[in-house]
């Protein structure tokens, strides 16, 4: 059996790249009339893993149960013994063939994209039809650093060397990729310094203690210069991703809209865009979150929302990392509805972005990658059941 499971591996590697023969659909017809469904499940998560491995672009993991769950909705089925096809196919020719045609999709426009969701296979419309004769590229990395003084300094430069060098301090970008901010101790008092970025950019920023901050599109942090007192304290709008570099006996504090949070050494995400629900997701260490009327301790893999009134609610999540997969190249919409969908869209790609769903509450799950154009991002959209339209420079979600 082993040179038939090899032979049926090949003929879906044909498959996804369009490749079969006359005799090659013949095969795969008689294999997947033989073989017991739970055989033809493992080889096919065996290489839909081996062919998006072999790709450029990073892929989203998924647990066994959200794998169950993708195929269900691609089946649209409630069980197998529910679905039947013509000429006594199995019901995994249908889950093959529709399934990849998303593989093909993804592998095409190396998206490094699958997602789940109520709809699956509804029709794709491109920007091109859409009556724009210009696409819209994604966001990239840039920022400005805003002295005390006044001074704006570009950090869009991707040459690897000093960007701006002063008296008290030096702006270089590592051969990483970072751009760390260094005091030369020069500087006759501490100044507060503010890392910006505008809508369409992002940026990662290691600031003058060490601790690494990650600036999602339309953010801001600010920070003393010499980060040498007693406490280490920042200011942030937006959402901002920290690794914090513990030092004895100095606090690191991030002030916002949301309230306070007090760290010792450790890995979160703080989610600030909305003033009415701010969200902190801890991945390692302990920090200390305050709001207005609120006080609770957060460990690993807890999430806390925090609300307008100052209630602050907490949760142990599945998958963490999820919260931050922005900052590795990826939208995740947990549960989004449109207007969420819509906010990310409009900061990332720089758009007025307009809802007129007749259902702009249904909420979608799904991780698309932030590489993409415009017109990619509306093909991805549609697979996860959101249709829209690029019109008149506007993005419009129906």
């Amino acid at each position: 059996m082993q040179s038939d499971r090899q032979h049926f591996s090949d003929l879906l590697r044909k498959h996804i790249n369009g490749q079969l023969s006359e005799d090659d659909t013949t095969a795969f017809d008689k294999f997947l009339n033989s073989v017991p469904e739970e055989e033809q499940r493992e080889l096919f998560y065996q290489v839909w893993q081996e062919v998006l491995s072999e790709g450029e672009e990073p892929v989203q993991t998924f647990s066994d149960t959200e794998k169950k769950h993708i195929l269900d909705k691609v089946l649209q089925r409630d069980s197998p013994a529910k679905i039947s096809y013509p000429s006594g196919q199995s019901v995994w020719r249908g889950a093959l063939a529709r399934y990849m045609v998303a593989a093909v999709m993804l592998l095409t426009i190396g998206v490094g994209l699958f997602l789940y969701s109520d709809r699956i296979d509804a029709p794709v419309e491109s920007l091109a039809n859409n009556n724009s004769k210009q696409d819209v590229e994604p966001g990239t990395d840039k920022a400005i650093l805003l002295t005390e003084d006044g001074e704006e300094i570009t950090l869009d430069s991707k040459q690897v060397g000093v960007i701006k060098s002063s008296q008290s301090f030096n702006i270089v970008r590592l051969e990483s990729g970072e751009i760390q901010y260094q005091s030369t101790g020069q500087m006759e008092s501490p100044q507060r310094h503010t890392v910006r970025t505008p809508r369409g950019g992002q940026i990662n920023f290691l600031l003058p203690d060490g601790s690494k901050v990650w600036l999602n599109t339309a953010s801001s942090l600010t920070f003393s210069s010499n980060m040498t007192t007693a406490d280490r304290v920042v200011d942030m709008t937006g959402e901002v991703y920290f690794e914090v570099v513990k030092r004895q006996g100095q606090r690191f504090v991030v002030n916002g809209h949301f309230g306070q949070i007090d760290v010792l050494g450790t890995k979160f995400n703080v989610n600030a865009y909305d003033r009415a629900l701010s969200t902190t997701a801890l991945l390692e260490g302990s920090v200390q979150l305050e709001s207005s009327t609120a006080q609770v301790r957060m460990y690993p893999d807890q999430l806390a929302k925090v609300r307008t009134d100052g209630r602050i609610v907490t949760a142990r999540v599945d998958n963490i990392n999820n919260h931050i997969s922005w900052k590795d190249g990826f939208f995740y919409f947990d549960h989004a509805d449109a207007y969420s969908i819509a906010a990310q869209l409009s900061r990332w790609y720089d758009i007025e972005v307009v809802v007129q769903s007749t259902n702009p509450h249904q909420e979608f799950t799904g991780t698309v990658s932030r590489k993409i154009k415009l017109s990619q991002m509306i093909e991805m959209l549609d697979y996860l059941g959101i249709k829209s339209k690029y019109l008149n420079n506007k993005l419009i979600i129906l």
